[in-house]
């Protein structure tokens, strides 16, 4: 499955370290006061039906981190900054983007987040990103969204070139500053009770497609180095797994992850997150991690 063979049983602690270490730049007193205060802030709803949340949001949060920032860190890089994706489902995260284009700009006037690539299997889900992206590029507000390349299957991305359904054509698979990616969730997933028993991570295959779609995932990185690395999937892949050959028992699939990212080179942190916190009646369990190149990267956008 992987170019970096792992021996489960060299899975030390220090290996499957999920927190960057990384000197502060911000006060830690100041910056739990802020939690706190955002806690309690309510989003008024006249906002989110008018569509205006968004960026009300982004400029709240551009607010706040100018204020935690010490004066040797910027908010982030005063250029073009590159996106990609692969099986994020809605693309959400496009319009996020917008809305944090425009609030950054008041403080970084060339930022621009520009996606060069979507990759999603699903033809109904394709079609639906494929117009998000083509309506945001004719909305005019802002430049940072033209219409990117549009790839069908996760497993073609560590080529050099796939079929792209944006442009009818085989294109080139860009390097991206900002990766955003999710993978098949079936045998991770606590609802599903015909779930992998096993480790996914180091299976070939399995009947929901997690371990096939990782595989793509992993020679996308493998080939293309994105700085940043967003990876959301259930909070089942972070569940102990029996690894009765190695006589462990305390190994999940998110740790073999921490442990080959961290091998490549990436540095990890984890965030347990549920929809019931942003509103959604649906308290279904997911987990965030971000992985970031140990070389110091020049895209670091602070808070994102």
């Amino acid at each position: 499955m992987d170019s970096h063979p792992l021996q489960l049983s060299s899975l030390s602690r220090s290996n499957r370290s999920r927190f960057l270490g990384r000197t502060p730049t911000v006060d830690p007193a100041e910056c739990q006061r802020q939690i706190k205060n955002a806690s309690k802030k309510v989003l008024n709803m006249d906002s989110v039906r008018g569509g205006a949340a968004l960026r009300e949001l982004a400029r709240e949060h551009c607010q706040h981190f100018s204020v935690l920032l010490t004066e040797s860190r910027q908010l982030g890089p005063d250029r073009t900054i590159t996106i990609g994706t692969g099986c994020t489902g809605s693309a959400a995260d496009a319009l996020v983007f917008e809305a944090m284009e425009e609030a950054y700009r008041e403080y970084l006037p060339d930022i621009t987040f520009k996606y060069t690539f979507n990759c999603e299997i699903n033809d109904r889900k394709r079609n639906w990103i494929m117009k998000l992206h083509e309506a945001l590029a004719h909305d005019g507000t802002t430049d940072s969204v033209l219409v990117p390349c549009m790839f069908g299957d996760v497993l073609e991305l560590g080529g050099s070139e796939a079929y792209c359904y944006a442009h009818d054509r085989k294109c080139e698979i860009p390097s991206v500053d900002f990766f955003l990616c999710c993978t098949s969730c079936k045998d991770f997933s606590k609802q599903n009770n015909k779930r992998s028993q096993g480790l996914v991570t180091q299976q070939t295959s399995t009947p929901g497609g997690s371990a096939q779609t990782l595989r793509g995932l992993n020679a996308y990185i493998e080939a293309h180095r994105p700085t940043i690395i967003l990876f959301e999937n259930v909070d089942g892949i972070d569940d102990a797994k029996e690894w009765c050959e190695q006589s462990q028992s305390d190994v999940s699939d998110m740790d073999v992850l921490c442990s080959q990212w961290h091998s490549r080179g990436y540095e990890t942190q984890k965030v347990d997150s549920s929809g019931i916190q942003f509103g959604l009646h649906a308290n279904g369990f997911m987990l965030v991690l971000s992985y970031v190149t140990q070389v110091h990267p020049s895209c670091l956008v602070t808070g994102l």
